[in-house]
């Protein structure tokens, strides 16, 4: 991390071009205010590089729609403000998990004195959900926060502060902001390789130029993960990056009694999403009821997730099908859950699995080559064998007998309880110029 800090450049550049077009809406005093700005008249910002932005192949803009650059148009001003810049699977998290990009918002608005705006590309962010998702987080705002949409398919244009730096959350915003400002302007939150979700191809490609660009700031949100790029030979990330783990406050964190007399096993289910393993996952309840690991007689089964429907798996008793619950519909499900299993073919633990262990459940979960893992008492890692998965929701089942011994671990966990700690080392970095 010493790195990085020696090789920071200055974060903030002059936009040296005014404003042209209509005055930009003002905030209201309700916090949020809702805005999809017009491109009419607005007169895009070139690339603050040594070379203008290049044009867009028409085919390309409409093959892969994502990678379609961030119209900007300068404005005055000298206030700071800090844009996050969303994208579709990005929202879809929202509605039930805590987003780390939220918590960095927050505190680099509040850190730098600034304004603090929302950016989505594929869909509108509504202002109820926005209030549900910063709840979770436990999220407090410096200034009013600002919602736009900035339509992909319509190009639509936003305005840009001289003092504005963004955070982007996937290789898809990162290359598209990167189309319209400076590196030094980017700080690209990376909670995954989403190398692995694209096939060989233009997308992957895109994938890893946005990884290796010389001067984005990169804040990965895990050790394990940011071990991982290092082995992969991403030195932008070795020397420009930072990392931390994410926080898990107790208000929504903590464990509350079933309200049934059978207790809860939660399996994480996400059909269409190849890296969850869901099928992998269905062989592994159904031999660990066909074994005996799972008393139907004592356990409840839930299926937390997306596009699901009813398995054709022969289990003893029928899953209740959770379909994309919202933040408090979610987290209410976590707090009662005694023993989970969470599967993700991925170089980093999911959020998922974290979370439960947080509300004091047994949790089985995978182990990903020779990556360091978070340890906490309530995570049992396994291969991905079958029956090692088998034999860890056994011990979990049986572990989770002992409510006692799932919640004594919680005052001793290694998680951390705020994000304003969590973050803390993270925004000290960033302060440097």
């Amino acid at each position: 991390m010493t790195a990085m800090s020696n090789r920071l450049r200055p974060l903030l550049r002059h936009v040296l071009s005014e404003r042209t077009g209509e005055q930009h809406g003002a905030l209201q005093p309700s916090g949020l205010v809702d805005e999809k700005p017009s491109a009419a008249s607005s007169v895009p910002v070139a690339a603050e590089q040594d070379l203008p932005a290049a044009p867009v192949d028409p085919l390309l803009k409409q093959r892969f729609p994502g990678f379609n650059p961030l119209s900007m148009f300068a404005a005055p001003g000298e206030q700071p403000r800090v844009t996050l810049v969303l994208d579709g699977r990005d929202l879809d998290l929202l509605s039930c998990q805590p987003n780390p990009a939220l918590a960095l918002l927050s505190q680099l608005a509040e850190q730098r004195g600034a304004h603090a705006r929302v950016v989505t590309r594929r869909r509108k962010l509504d202002s109820r959900h926005f209030r549900t998702s910063t709840a979770a987080c436990s999220l407090r705002w410096p200034t009013e926060v600002e919602l736009v949409h900035a339509d992909v398919e319509e190009d639509t244009a936003i305005d840009l502060l001289a003092n504005e730096l963004f955070i982007t959350t996937c290789c898809e915003t990162t290359w598209s902001v990167q189309q319209s400002v400076a590196e030094q302007r980017i700080v690209y939150l990376l909670s995954e390789d989403e190398r692995l979700r694209y096939p060989s191809g233009e997308e992957q490609l895109r994938c890893s130029t946005a990884l290796r660009s010389p001067s984005v700031r990169f804040v990965v949100a895990s050790r394990c993960l940011f071990e991982h790029f290092v082995k992969e030979g991403f030195d932008s990330i070795r020397e420009h990056g930072t990392w931390f783990e994410p926080a898990f406050p107790p208000s929504r964190y903590h464990p509350e009694q079933p309200r049934s007399g059978r207790k809860a096993f939660l399996f994480f289910a996400r059909p269409d999403e190849p890296s969850s393993l869901y099928r992998r996952g269905l062989s592994v309840l159904e031999q660990a009821f066909a074994c005996g690991a799972i008393d139907p007689q004592e356990w409840e089964l839930y299926f937390v997730g997306k596009d699901l429907t009813p398995p054709r798996h022969p289990f003893p008793i029928a899953p209740v099908l959770v379909q994309d619950p919202d933040g408090p519909a979610y987290a209410s499900l976590l707090r009662r859950t005694h023993a989970g299993l969470v599967l993700r073919d991925a170089p980093a633990p999911s959020l998922a699995a974290l979370e439960l262990a947080a509300c004091g459940a047994q949790v089985v979960t995978n182990r990903y080559g020779d990556d360091k893992q978070q340890q906490h008492e309530n995570l049992l890692y396994r291969d991905l064998d079958v029956g090692d998965l088998v034999s860890g929701v056994a011990e979990a089942v049986q572990r989770a007998g002992d409510l006692s011994r799932s919640r004594a671990s919680l005052p001793d966990s290694p998680f951390a309880r705020d994000w304003r700690s969590a973050l803390a080392p993270v925004l000290q970095l960033l302060a440097e110029e």
